[in-house]
């Protein structure tokens, strides 16, 4: 999934994921000349540099879901690996989301670390 459609469907599921551990708040900067949102949003993520924003609610939706998604990626990834849940589950929760499939492969990734990592205790 291009980045731009990983915006949207961030946009598309800001109500399921209302929760991020790490969030912080601090990293909104409002700014009536400010980029919008999504491109204050898009500097952040990919070089890491923070940027006012004229849209500051988009770009605190977007930190907010990126986080919450993440996160969700961590606890299915531990959950699979642990044998709470199985594949098929995630897969049928992935498809009432319309989850990219870059979900699915970065949740099987950490899953494998997890049980190679585990293994070798």
């Amino acid at each position: 999934m291009m980045k731009n459609e990983t915006i949207l469907w961030y946009l598309k599921v800001r109500h399921i994921f209302k929760f991020s551990p790490k969030f912080d708040s601090s990293l909104v900067k409002y700014s009536a000349n400010g980029v919008n949102g999504i491109e204050a949003f898009m500097k952040f993520d990919n070089e890491g540099k923070i940027i006012a924003t004229k849209h500051p609610h988009i770009f605190n939706c977007l930190l907010k879901t990126k986080g919450g998604v993440n996160f969700m990626i961590k606890e299915y990834a531990n959950a699979l690996a642990s044998g709470d849940h199985t594949k098929y589950e995630l897969e049928k929760y992935l498809l009432s989301i319309q989850a990219p499939s870059w979900i699915l492969e970065a949740v099987q990734k950490q899953r494998y670390s997890l049980v190679f990592k585990n293994n070798l205790k």
